[in-house]
C-alpha cells in the first residue's frame, strides 16, 4: 500500500513540473505570450487601454523630437468669457528641406481655459530630422469669442500665423516650443461692436527638454536649456514680426471688402511697424478702448508642440 501511495505522489509531482515547464516565465521574470499573440491594450508605445494617444515614444536613432504647445498669459478680460481658435495645420520651415507639416489635425483651443489652468496644452508631437529650423506656421481658421451678448466670430488679419524664429532640433533628444499668446493684446473691438483677433504671441524654445505629453491638455516639460526667447504680434494688414501689433488706441474698422483699417487718434502710425491710418488731423476715437482689456497683462506667446 506504502508503496502505491509513493507511485502516486511521484506522478502528481511530475505533472506538476510538466505544467509549470509549458507556462515558463522570460528572462525578466514576467510572463511573456506565445509568439504571434496580439498585445493587450496599452502595450504598445504611445497607446494606452482607451485608443487614445500618449506621448510619444523616445526618437528613432538620427531624429530629433519637437513637442509644441500652446498657452495664454492674459490678464483679465472683463466681459469676454471665451475666446476659441481653431488651429487647422501646423508646418515648420528649414533652409535644406523647406516646409514639413508636423500635424494636420483641427483642434480648437480657447485661451481664456488656458489661462485659467495655467496649463500647456499640445498643439503638435513630431520627429524632425536634425537640423536649423527658421520658422513655425499656424493655420487658424477660425476664432469664436464670447461676452455677455453670446459669441461672435472674429475677424483675423490673416489666416496664416507665420512666425520667423529659429530653433534647433538635434539627433535623440526633444526640443520643446511654447506659443504663450496674449489675449488681451490681441482682441480689438471695431466702433460698430466687432471683434478683432490679431495674434501676439510669445515663442520659447528649450533644447534638451524632458517632455511629457501623455496628457494633450496639460504638458509637462522639467529642464532644458532655454535658446528662443522672442515676442511677435500681427497688424492689421496680416504682417508678423517683432514689434508688430495693433495700437490699443486705433480706431479700427472693418470694410465692405473684409480689409481691416486702423486710424490713429494722432494721425500717425504706431510701434506697429506700418500699422495705422490717419490724415494727421489727430481727431480719430479709439473706438476699441471700450473692451474692458487689462493694460498691465503679460506679454507671452508659447508654441507649444508643449
Amino acid at each position: 500500500m506504502e508503496r502505491f501511495l509513493s507511485y502516486g505522489l511521484l506522478a502528481a509531482l511530475a505533472g506538476i513540473l510538466l505544467f509549470s515547464g509549458c507556462t515558463q516565465q522570460g528572462n525578466n521574470g514576467y510572463y511573456q505570450p506565445p509568439s504571434g499573440s496580439p498585445p493587450s491594450p496599452g502595450s504598445q508605445p504611445g497607446q494606452v487601454g482607451t485608443g487614445q494617444q500618449t506621448a510619444q515614444a523616445s526618437p528613432a536613432s538620427g531624429e530629433g523630437r519637437a513637442v509644441i504647445t500652446i498657452t495664454d498669459a492674459a490678464a483679465d478680460m472683463g466681459s469676454v468669457s471665451g475666446i476659441n481658435i481653431t488651429v487647422g495645420s501646423i508646418s515648420v520651415h528649414s533652409a535644406q528641406g523647406g516646409w514639413a507639416t508636423v500635424s494636420s489635425t483641427q483642434k480648437t483651443y480657447d485661451l481664456l481655459q488656458l489661462r485659467a489652468s495655467g496649463a500647456q496644452s499640445l498643439l503638435a508631437d513630431a520627429n524632425l530630422s536634425p537640423g536649423t529650423y527658421d520658422q513655425i506656421r499656424l493655420e487658424i481658421s477660425n476664432v469664436a469669442v464670447t461676452d455677455s451678448n453670446g459669441t461672435h466670430n472674429a475677424k483675423l488679419p490673416s489666416g496664416d500665423l507665420t512666425i520667423k524664429g529659429g530653433f534647433s532640433v538635434a539627433a535623440n533628444s526633444t526640443t520643446s516650443l511654447n506659443l504663450d499668446f496674449a489675449a488681451d493684446r490681441s482682441l480689438h473691438l471695431t466702433g460698430n461692436g466687432r471683434y478683432i483677433l490679431a495674434p501676439v504671441v510669445r515663442l520659447q524654445e528649450k533644447d534638451s527638454a524632458d517632455v511629457d505629453a501623455s496628457n494633450e491638455a496639460d504638458v509637462k516639460v522639467r529642464g532644458g536649456r532655454l535658446e528662443t526667447d522672442i515676442e511677435v504680434g500681427m497688424n492689421e494688414n496680416g504682417a508678423v514680426g517683432e514689434g508688430i501689433v495693433i495700437r490699443p488706441d486705433a480706431n479700427l474698422t472693418i470694410g465692405d471688402d473684409g480689409k481691416i483699417r486702423a486710424m490713429m487718434p494722432d494721425g500717425g502710425k504706431g510701434p506697429g511697424k506700418g500699422n495705422g491710418y490717419g490724415d494727421g488731423g489727430g481727431s480719430a476715437r479709439p473706438y476699441n478702448e471700450s473692451i474692458n482689456i487689462g493694460d498691465d497683462a503679460a506679454a507671452r506667446l508659447r508654441i507649444g508642440i508643449q
